[in-house]
């Protein structure tokens, strides 16, 4: 839902300081992110991000995240980390049930 808070990450693929935006890439997937409340970017393209903020609707059935975080993920590795994740769910899951 637009608005919702999310964390995403994923491979920056395009970024343009003066408009202040970016694309993120995952599992074949493009994400734009707004990164006007984020404070100087000083990564790369081809760097793995991490992004924390609130995903609006272009209008168009496009969506875009305004960024409020952003931090470096290089180096994680991230099949491990999902699957750490859906591990965590799944306990969330189980913990909730009455």
């Amino acid at each position: 839902a637009s608005g919702s808070s999310v964390r995403v990450h994923g491979v920056l693929t395009h970024v343009d300081h003066e408009s202040c935006h970016a694309v993120i890439e995952h599992a074949r997937s493009q994400l734009r992110v707004d990164l006007k409340h984020v404070e100087g970017l000083p990564y790369h393209v081809g760097d793995v991000l991490q992004f924390l903020g609130e995903l609006s609707d272009d209008g168009e059935g496009r969506r875009s995240l305004r960024a409020r975080i952003v931090r470096c993920f290089n180096g994680v590795n991230l099949p491990l980390y999902e699957q750490a994740l859906d591990a965590k769910r799944k306990l969330l899951q189980q913990v909730a049930l009455p």
